[in-house]
């Protein structure tokens, strides 16, 4: 009777367990992939680690036509802000990649997932006929936060179907599992204790 107790347990424990794996993803992720500014203006975005930690390294193709204030950050379950400047007229991209170090909680490395945003630095007159056909540009300020609804939800640059979940997810699975092994205790419990008075 023991045996078969245990036996149940064994496989209760799989059983929760088993999905674990399969929703502890994680990752990193940019909050817009497309920027337009005129010189002089100024403006930020935010990256954020889901389910895990390590360092991001930040690069820009041309740096006369647009910098960034950092070129490495560390992130642990976090966001942080990254903020660029236009200097001059013209297009470049920055990238955002996640370096050697960089892992899930579930010790997957993601070294090699990145993200590219491409940046126009335009001239004031095609940035106000943009303003006019439904872009959110500030005149009269010239820090501006980049904030895209539609963006928010990209993809790797890499191509991966990765990696983003909320904290909110693996409290509910912590919940869950939790409550699962509860059970399962207070069932072996009375089962032992049940067997424990039929031999008496």
């Amino acid at each position: 009777m023991r045996k078969t107790i245990l036996g149940l347990a064994t496989i209760l424990m799989v059983a929760v367990l088993a999905p674990l794996k399969a929703f502890a993803v994680g990752g990193f992720s940019v909050s817009t992939q497309d920027i337009t500014l005129r010189p002089g203006e100024s403006t930020t975005f935010s990256i954020t680690a889901s389910n895990s930690a390590g360092k991001i390294d930040l690069s820009t193709s041309d740096a006369d036509i647009a910098s960034i204030d950092e070129e490495t950050i560390f992130l642990d379950m976090n966001s942080e802000d990254i903020t660029i400047k236009a200097n001059n007229i013209g297009t470049t991209t920055i990238t955002a990649s996640a370096s050697s170090n960089f892992a899930t909680y579930d010790e997957e490395i993601l070294e090699g997932q990145s993200y590219i945003i491409t940046i126009n630095v335009v001239e004031d007159s095609q940035t106000d006929d943009d303003a006019q056909d439904g872009d959110t540009i500030d005149g009269q300020d010239d820090t501006k936060t980049a904030e895209s609804a539609e963006n928010i939800a990209n993809t790797p640059d890499t191509g991966s179907n990765s990696q983003t979940n909320s904290g909110s997810s693996q409290i509910i699975l912590s919940s869950i599992i939790g409550a699962a092994f509860a059970i399962l205790s207070f069932a072996v419990f009375c089962l032992y204790n049940r067997k424990k008075h039929a031999n008496k």
